[in-house]
């Protein structure tokens, strides 16, 4: 009966530390987590203060261009223009969703066509009437026209070639006033006021 008694008393002990560290455990992961989920969004907060701060700098003065290197952390799934002068940051990770929003004091015109972690370089210039973010340095990236003939459409130069329906450019114009395909492309999703995921 002895024998009995020790093993069911080992056995209850047993689980009963292995309950213990299991929940010791998942606290520290799940610590580690929401450390690094803070780190990530201070990082974005950063980078979107340090983007507005040099756009709304670039529209005070005419004709003027500055160059951004900056780490995009994991977790940004999108950045996109709303209202024109809002940068918004779309961060999604685990459980948690956020919209991170930076205002300007002058229209902004944003083109990025990828959005994985890692280093990123951004062209920052002061255009009439507007300021291009932009990851291209070509004299035809961001600046409102899309230019078919050299190569630009919806999936390189989406702030260029999508327009507000959703459709694109297939002429060189203003995506404005340009004649489109009248299809509707996922990668204008949030360019020019398109707000269908196609």
């Amino acid at each position: 009966m002895k024998k009995g008694q020790y093993s069911t008393e080992a056995l209850i002990t047993v689980s009963f530390a292995l309950a213990i560290f299991m929940a010791a455990f998942f606290f520290i992961t799940r610590e580690t987590q929401d450390q690094q989920q803070n780190l990530e969004l201070a990082q974005v907060d950063k980078i979107g203060k340090a983007v507005i701060k040099t756009t709304n700098q670039l529209a005070k003065s005419s004709s003027s261009k500055s160059t951004l290197e900056l780490t995009l952390p994991q977790g940004v799934n999108n950045i996109f223009v709303e209202n024109n002068n809002s940068l918004v940051f779309n961060y999604s990770k685990d459980r948690t969703e956020l919209e991170l929003v930076f205002f300007a004091d002058a229209d902004i015109v944003f083109d990025m066509n990828e959005f994985f972690p890692g280093l990123k370089t951004l062209i920052i210039e002061s255009k009439q009437g507007y300021v291009s973010v932009c990851d291209k340095d070509t004299d035809h990236a961001c600046n409102k026209v899309c230019d078919f003939t050299r190569g630009e459409n919806q999936e390189n130069a989406p702030g260029d070639c999508c327009t507000s329906d959703c459709s694109a450019c297939n002429e060189d114009n203003n995506y404005l006033f340009c004649t489109n395909d009248s299809a509707c492309h996922s990668e204008c999703y949030r360019h020019n006021g398109c707000s269908v995921m196609c």
